[in-house]
Formats: C-alpha cells, sequence, structure tokens
C-alpha cells in the first residue's frame, strides 16, 4: 500500500493504528511504501517498526489533520492527493498545511 491509497482508504482503517513507511531521500512521497500496525489504546510502549520502515503518524491524528484540512477549505472534500499532502506536512513540520501552501507544497 502507498501514502495516496491509504489516505483515501482513511476513513475506514481503525483509529489504533500506527502507519510506518518507507522514505526516499528522507522525504515522503505519495507512492511511498506504507504499513499499517495495531497498537491498542493502553498499550506500553511503541511496537517495533517494520523492517525498513519508520514512524509517520497514528491514523487518528491522520484523520485530525485531514478534517482540519476541510474545516480551513470551506468544508471542500479533499482528493486522496490532497490528503496525502495535508499528511505528509503535518509529519514534517507538526503543523496543518496553510491554505496558502496548497499548490506549492510538495511532500517533502
Amino acid at each position: 500500500m502507498t501514502l495516496l491509497e491509504l489516505a483515501t482508504q482513511l476513513d475506514d482503517v481503525s483509529d489504533e493504528m500506527t502507519i510506518y513507511g518507507q522514505k526516499r531521500e528522507s522525504k515522503w512521497y505519495p507512492e511511498s511504501p506504507v504499513q499499517l500496525v495495531h497498537v491498542p489504546r493502553y498499550s506500553e510502549g511503541d511496537p517495533a517498526p517494520p523492517d525498513g520502515m519508520t514512524y509517520l503518524l497514528e491514523i487518528s491524528l491522520c484523520k485530525q489533520v485531514v478534517q482540519a484540512y476541510i474545516n480551513h477549505r470551506g468544508n471542500k472534500e479533499p482528493s486522496g492527493l490532497e490528503k496525502a499532502r495535508a499528511i505528509a506536512y503535518y509529519a514534517k513540520n507538526d503543523a496543518y498545511l496553510p491554505v496558502d501552501r496548497d499548490r506549492t507544497t510538495s511532500l517533502r
């Protein structure tokens, strides 16, 4: 599964899942491979990441990022690519994708 494919299916994924992925040249791309790992809510410690992958975000946080994207854009439903960009931006910057950066932001 890629980050883009996951972004299009986000509503169907349990909030108890965490995303791990493979960066290319230290950057996230829509075609970055990702894997979901189940992390129960009250578990102690973080699970070991899948081989060759690093932590991206929890699904519950991704859903919040997408909702913020929608709220800041007049309730416009984002495409899968727009969701992937918003998620990648948040993962890198710990901040929501600014409205004025929609067209110019890469997934880096």
